[in-house]
């Protein structure tokens, strides 16, 4: 059986990307663009909405139909660099030619290229694009209950024989090495209480006896025992059992986090020297750390599994991973770039 190690915290708020802006002498002049991977050093970066990196310029993620002739469609980046809502492609490729009559295919990798691009784990799964209301960019989103078509990706051969066979990130770090993630979402309703839902996990085949500490990713439960009903909390999927045992109790009482949908950047780092796991939601960097014994992150990546592959709700904008542990002065300018990139969102 495997057994997950929660780390809970409270949530808070603190408050670059480029966009245009009028200068107080008036005229319009655009500022550099400022991706996440321009502040800090990533092994690999995922989004459904931006550009992660001012040097990556592709597409952002493929669309395609679920039915013959399974036309695709690569959304583009806009002058903004956000995800091009106009990419001439969807009026042919999707239901009705708008992007939500479509599914997604393949989120594309921004750092080490297409070695690491995420894809589907569940061949003849499909999973519409939802557009995200407030900020009318798209979004990876499973959520929606029961019914909701099951989706998985994970970084793979796509010449493998077996479609099962995930790879290891390019670049990533050795297994039990120092990493961090962060990944921007939301917490929305659901009642699963498993698994972590984007980071650095294990080869999705490996026997069982082995799986034990080689998780390391951001995890959001509904109506947990921790919490109460109703009620959110968050933490991180370790696969916890023969390895990354915490040398001190989780955190307790558990915080409970409240009833409301509240959109999150999370960030987990792991130092190897100390053996210390770190966790923060919107740059509380005050949220709870862990020493541990026996951990060993590996190298794998997932997008709405868990390490054991299993199908986790999964609200998802952005997401990187890194080699080392994020300073907190890396972590603030990480949220400040954030809260920039959106800013119809809260994040309280």
């Amino acid at each position: 059986m495997i057994y997950r190690v929660l780390l809970f915290l409270a949530l808070c708020a603190w408050g670059s990307d480029g966009v245009a802006r009028i200068p107080a002498g008036g005229g319009s002049v655009a500022t550099p663009y400022t991706g996440p991977c321009d502040i800090v050093v990533c092994v690999e970066a995922w989004s459904m909405t931006r550009s992660m990196k001012t040097s990556y310029t592709g597409p952002l993620f493929s669309i395609q139909k679920n039915a013959a002739p399974y036309t695709s469609c690569d959304i583009q980046q806009n002058a903004n660099r956000k995800a091009d809502m106009a990419t001439p492609c969807i009026a042919t490729a999707c239901t009705g030619g708008v992007i939500t009559g479509c599914f997604i295919d393949v989120v594309y990798a921004h750092i080490q290229g297409s070695a690491n691009n995420l894809r589907q784990y569940d061949y003849g799964q499909s999973l519409k694009v939802t557009v995200d209301v407030t900020t009318g960019l798209p979004v990876f989103d499973n959520t929606a209950g029961p019914g909701t078509p099951a989706m998985r990706l994970i970084t793979s051969n796509p010449g493998a024989a077996d479609i099962h066979a995930d790879q290891v990130v390019a670049g990533a770090p050795a297994d039990g090495a120092s990493r961090s993630v962060m990944v921007v979402g939301r917490a929305v309703p659901f009642i699963s209480q498993c698994c972590g839902f984007f980071g650095w996990s294990h080869k999705s085949d490996l026997p069982s006896s082995i799986f034990w500490g080689t998780d390391f990713m951001p995890i959001v439960t509904y109506n947990h025992p921790d919490c109460g009903s109703n009620n959110y909390c968050a933490g991180l999927d370790l696969e916890q059992g023969g390895g990354c045992v915490p040398t001190t109790p989780p955190p307790g009482p558990s915080l409970n986090l409240g009833p409301t949908v509240t959109d999150q950047m999370f960030i987990a780092t792991f130092n190897a020297s100390s053996t210390v796991i770190s966790f923060s939601s919107n740059n509380n960097q005050s949220s709870a750390t862990n020493p541990t014994t026996g951990c060993s992150p590996h190298g794998y990546a997932r997008l709405a599994a868990g390490g054991d592959m299993s199908l986790t709700p999964t609200y998802f904008r952005e997401g990187l991973l890194t080699a080392g542990v994020l300073s907190g002065t890396e972590q603030t300018a990480l949220f400040n770039n954030v809260t920039a990139a959106y800013p119809a969102l809260t994040f309280p």
